[in-house]
């Protein structure tokens, strides 16, 4: 049924695209984002030099995004779709079994030595998708983002180099910083409580002991083995940093905090999205930034 409306979509998505009114920056490339730190990257390479739609906004949950018509537009109209991949995206596989020509796909991913994760939903280890909350990887992010880039625009080549270098400059020296700032925090103090298994790349990178209720996407239930096996891990262990996300249901959490006694972290986390611009996290690297610090404040309740 899915894929049936599908298929109607991109029929009146050739309408509604030749009908459109012309756009003022209709001599730019325009390629597609699937969600919003991808947006970033892309601008951070490209800057001003193309257009970019971003199907899942700022501050929205990617796990629970379902293509519209103007999705079908979005994608049909780009020259490139910038994809995450790894699984984050199953919705794509379905408008590209109906897409004639298939768009050009650049998936952000490629290279990346993924996580493995056994979920009982799905009954087997599958990927985590959340590989760019390690700064190690967005590096893997950018360049192949730069490639893509490049392929569209071979003219601006040197502008689109100068840039990542500049970015990846950048998310060196953040690199350097938080992991200053995390040296004093002692490997018996990293661990931390959140709302579902989106931090395991940082977590790697960092030297820090993520749990939660949660799988890897925030559509997932948890168990009542689960929550007990959390709650008595948390007792045991003196956890007391635990956070609520920006998209993830809090409710889980909550009640797992009123049973332990520990008093949720006033600074939430942001995992699969950006917040609105103006906010904390609306960027990339404020993102890492605000996230890493917030942890680092709440793991120093951790101390015996």
């Amino acid at each position: 049924m899915q894929k049936c409306l599908i298929s109607l979509f991109i029929s009146l998505s050739s309408f509604f695209w030749l009908t459109g009114s012309p756009s003022a920056d209709r001599d730019l490339p325009k390629v597609v984002a699937s969600f919003s730190i991808l947006e970033d990257i892309i601008h951070e390479i490209a800057g001003d030099l193309v257009i970019v739609d971003t199907l899942v906004d700022r501050n929205s949950d990617p796990h629970v995004f379902q293509p519209t018509p103007e999705t079908i537009i979005q994608i049909q109209s780009a020259q490139f779709v910038f994809l995450n991949g790894l699984g984050f995206e199953p919705w794509f596989v379905k408008i590209l079994e109906s897409s004639n020509p298939a768009p050009q796909q650049c998936v952000a991913s490629n290279g990346i030595a993924s996580r493995w994760i056994h979920t009982p939903q799905q009954g087997k280890a599958v990927p985590d998708p959340h590989a760019w909350h390690s700064l190690s990887n967005i590096e893997i992010y950018a360049q192949n983002t730069l490639s893509c880039l490049t392929t569209l625009l071979p003219s601006k080549a040197a502008v689109l180099e100068k840039r990542y270098s500049d970015f990846i400059k950048r998310v060196k020296a953040l690199k350097s910083q938080l992991e200053q700032e995390m040296s004093f925090i002692n490997l018996q103090q990293r661990t931390i409580i959140t709302g579902h298994d989106a931090f395991g790349y940082l977590g790697d990178e960092f030297h820090i002991n993520v749990k939660a209720p949660l799988g890897i996407s925030t559509e997932e239930k948890a168990s009542a083995k689960t929550i007990a096996l959390l709650i008595n891990q948390i007792k045991t262990n003196g956890t007391r940093a635990i956070f609520l996300e920006n998209l993830a249901n809090s409710d889980l959490i909550k009640q797992i905090a009123q049973e332990v006694g520990i008093d949720i972290s006033n600074n939430i986390l942001y995992a699969d999205a950006l917040s609105e611009k103006g906010g904390p996290a609306d960027t990339y690297l404020k993102m890492m930034t605000f996230n890493i610090e917030s942890l680092i404040r709440e793991m120093k309740k951790n101390e015996p």
